[in-house]
C-alpha cells in the first residue's frame, strides 16, 4: 500500500489520470514504484532481450511469463534491481524479446497484442521499453520502412495509454565485409539514429544502451569485450547484468552517479539518497562536521541489524573511493558498512572503528569527519550501508554515525605514499604566547576532501607504518592526525611530542578554533626513536588493532625490529585518521613568549595485512 493511500485513500494512478495528456510519464513511473504501487514494465525486442546465449535460456513462447525460462536475460535481471532499490515487490518487468524478429516487416507491430496486451501474464504495461533493430539493419534498403513500422507500434502503445521507451540497438561488431548479415556502421549510423529522431518527435524517452556498453567495455578493467560477447551480436549473463544495472540506475531516481564531470559525491542521512529513517528529529547540530548536524538516536534498540543510509552509487569511471567520514564517538560496537558489487554480488564489510570505551565519562577528544577510506567502488551499480550492531553492551540509549563520501583519485588510501610529495618539507616558524600550548596549521583544511594531506593511522586489518625524519628543538610535535571536534568550537587530534633531547610522547589534543589554546593528554610515554639529538630526530612507528581491539602504537628500527611498545589507552576518544603536518608548540614560561621553528623533513607511510 502506498503512502499516499495511507494518508488520501487515493492511488497513485487515479492522480496520475488527472494529469494532461502526455506521451512520456516515465518519473510518475518512478514515482509510482517509490510509492509502493504495482508498476508494469514490458520489454519487447528481439534476441537480445530474449536472452540468447544468457544461461538457462529456453525459447519464448507467446502467452507465457518469459522471465521463467530465461532468469539471466536482462528484463527479469531488471525487475530483481528495481524491487531491491524500491523495496517494492509490486515491480514487474517482462520479457517479451523473440529471437530473430524484426519490426520493418510489420511483425512486431501485428503481434504487439498477443505478446503484451493479451498474454495473460503481462497485459497493458505502465512502460513498453522498444528494442528492436539488429535484425532489421540484417536488410538492405528497409531503413524507412523500419521507422514507419516504428512509428505504428509508438501510436499503438500511447492509445493503451502506456509510455514507449526506445532502447538503443545494443552492441555488435559484425562486419557485413567479413561475411556478416549485419554491419556494426549501419546499426549506430542509421538505427540507433532514427531511434533517437523517434524519440524527440513524440517526446517520448530514449535510452541509449549503446553508448553505456561501449564506455563499461572500454573502460573497465575486469572484463574483456571478446569474452563477454563471442558470437559478436550476443552477450552472456555478464552483459545482460550490466544492461540491467544501467536500466535501473536510470530507472531508480535516487541513484548517486560518478563520472569524469562529477567527480565528487556527498551523501548524509540529511540526503534522501542516503534513504535514511532519521531525519530533522533526530540531529544533533552541536558538532564542527561538514554538514552541521549529525544523528543522535534514540531508542536505538529497534534499529538493531539495520541499514541506517543505503546507498546505490552509479560510478562510470576508475579510481573513486568510498570514504566513511566517521565520528569518533559512534559507539556502536557491532556496527559496520557493507559495500556490495552488484554484477557480482560479491559483499566485503568493514566494521566500524574505534571501539572507545563510552562508559568512562572522558572521552571529549572525539573528532567528526574522520576520514576512512574503506574500498574503490566497481564500474557499474554499487550498494553502500550502514548496518547498526552491537556485539557487546557499551550504550544502550543512543549511537552517532557519519556519512559517505565518493571521490576520484583519493590519495590517502592503501598505496605506499609520501606525504610530502605535494607541499616538500613542512617548515613551522611560530610564536608562542607565555604559558600556553599553540598548534600552528600549516595544513587548515581539516576536511581535505581529496585526501592529499590526510594520514589513516588505524585501520582495520592493516598495519601502518609510518617513517618520519624531523629536526626542531624540544616542546614541538607533529601533529600525525587532526579533524574537527565531535564539539564545533574546538579541532581534535593525535600527537607525537619530542619532550626534550631523548624523550618522544604521544598525546591526543584540542585546540580551540576560536584561540587556537590547545589542552593535551598523554596517551603514550617513553617511546624510543631510531635516532634522536638535540635538533634531530628519525624514527618508525607501527599502528594496528590487535584480535582484543588494543590499540597498538610500536616503534620499530630499520629492520622492523621493536624499539618500544606501546597500547593507546581507551579513554580518550581520538580520530584515528586525518590530515597529518600541523605543528605543536608548548612553552613553559610564565611570561616571556618564544619563537619557535620546527621542520619535518621526510613523511612516508605504507600498509601491510594484519596476519597476527
Amino acid at each position: 500500500m502506498s503512502v499516499i493511500k495511507q494518508q488520501t485513500g487515493e492511488s497513485i494512478q487515479r492522480i496520475l489520470d488527472t494529469f494532461p495528456e502526455d506521451y512520456n510519464k516515465l518519473h510518475l513511473i518512478m514515482a509510482k514504484m517509490a510509492a509502493g504501487e504495482d508498476v508494469k514494465i514490458a520489454c519487447y525486442g528481439d534476441s537480445t532481450t530474449d536472452g540468447i546465449n544468457t544461461t538457462n535460456h529456453k525459447k519464448n513462447i507467446t502467452g507465457t511469463d518469459h522471465n521463467l525460462n530465461a532468469p539471466n536475460a536482462w528484463p527479469a535481471q531488471l525487475q530483481l534491481l528495481l524491487r531491491e532499490m524500491y523495496h517494492n515487490n509490486n515491480i514487474n518487468v517482462f520479457n517479451a524479446g523473440f529471437s530473430g524478429q524484426r519490426i520493418e516487416n510489420g511483425w512486431a507491430t501485428d503481434n504487439y497484442e498477443a505478446n503484451i496486451t493479451k498474454n495473460p501474464y503481462y497485459g497493458v504495461c505502465d512502460m513498453v521499453i522498444i528494442n528492436f533493430g539488429l535484425n532489421d539493419a540484417a536488410r538492405t534498403n528497409r531503413l524507412y520502412r523500419y521507422i514507419n513500422q516504428t512509428e505504428l507500434l509508438i501510436k499503438k502503445v500511447i492509445k493503451d495509454g502506456s509510455t514507449p521507451v526506445l532502447l538503443s540497438c545494443n552492441l555488435t561488431y559484425l562486419s557485413k565485409k567479413d561475411g556478416s548479415e549485419r554491419d556494426k556502421k549501419d546499426v549506430t549510423q542509421q538505427y540507433n539514429q532514427a531511434k533517437e529522431y523517434l524519440a524527440q518527435k513524440y517526446n517520448i524517452p530514449f535510452f541509449d544502451l549503446s553508448n553505456a556498453m561501449i564506455s563499461w567495455l572500454q573502460n573497465n578493467n575486469q572484463y574483456k569485450w571478446g569474452e563477454l560477447q563471442p558470437d559478436g551480436l550476443h552477450f552472456g549473463d555478464l552483459g545482460h547484468k550490466y544492461q540491467a544495472m544501467w536500466l535501473a540506475s536510470r530507472l531508480y531516481s535516487n541513484t548517486v552517479i560518478i563520472n569524469d564531470s562529477t567527480q565528487y559525491q556527498s551523501i548524509n542521512f540529511m540526503d534522501s539518497k542516503s534513504n535514511s529513517p532519521f531525519g530533522y528529529a533526530s540531529q544533533y547540530t552541536g558538532t564542527g562536521t561538514k554538514y552541521l548536524s549529525i544523528v543522535l538516536a534514540k531508542d536505538v534498540k529497534k534499529f538493531i541489524n539495520q541499514p541506517t543510509m543505503e546507498v546505490y552509487v552509479w560510478c562510470e569511471t576508475n579510481n573513486v573511493a568510498c570514504v566513511y567520514r566517521q565520528a569518533s564517538y559512534e559507539n556502536a560496537t557491532g556496527s559496520y558498512v557493507m559495500h556490495k558489487d552488484i554484477m557480482t554480488d560479491v559483499v566485503n564489510s568493514y566494521r566500524i572503528l574505534p571501539r572507545f570505551d563510552m562508559t568512562n565519562g572522558k572521552t571529549s577528544y572525539g573528532g567528526v569527519d574522520v576520514p576512512r577510506y574503506l574500498c574503490d567502488l566497481k564500474y557499474g551499480l554499487n550498494k553502500l550501508s550502514y548496518i547498526y550492531g552491537k556485539d557487546k553492551e557499551i550504550d544502550t540509549t543512543d549511537f552517532y554515525f557519519g556519512f559517505f563520501d565518493f571521490v576520484k583519485n583519493y590519495e590517502s588510501n592503501f598505496n605506499p605514499r609520501n606525504l610530502l610529495y605535494k607541499s616538500g618539507p613542512i617548515r613551522s616558524i611560530a610564536t608562542v604566547p607565555a604559558r600556553k600550548n599553540i598548534v600552528n596549521y600549516i595544513r587548515r583544511d581539516l576536511y581535505d576532501q581529496t585526501g592529499q594531506d590526510s594520514l589513516q593511522l588505524f585501520v582495520d586489518g592493516k598495519k601502518t607504518y609510518l617513517y618520519l625524519e624531523f629536526e626542531g628543538s624540544e616542546l614541538n610535535g607533529i601533529v600525525l592526525t587532526q579533524t574537527r571536534g565531535m564539539r564545533k568550537m574546538y579541532n581534535d587530534g593525535f600527537m607525537l611530542f619530542k619532550l626534550d633531547d631523548s624523550n618522544l610522547s604521544a598525546h591526543v589534543i584540542r585546540s580551540s578554533v576560536k584561540t587556537n589554546e590547545t589542552t593535551y593528554s598523554t596517551a603514550a610515554e617513553g617511546i624510543i626513536p631510531i635516532f634522536i639529538d638535540k635538533t634531530n630526530c628519525k624514527l618508525l612507528l607501527e599502528f594496528y588493532i590487535d584480535k582484543s581491539n588494543n590499540i597498538i602504537m610500536n616503534s620499530l628500527n630499520e629492520q622492523y625490529g621493536l624499539l618500544s611498545h606501546h597500547v593507546i589507552s581507551p579513554l580518550f576518544a581520538f580520530p584515528f585518521s586525518g590530515i597529518f603536518g600541523n605543528i605543536f608548540s608548548k612553552n613553559i614560561s610564565r611570561d616571556e613568549d618564544i619563537s619557535t621553528q620546527f621542520n619535518i623533513t621526510r613523511a612516508e607511510v605504507w600498509y601491510k595485512d594484519n596476519i597476527n
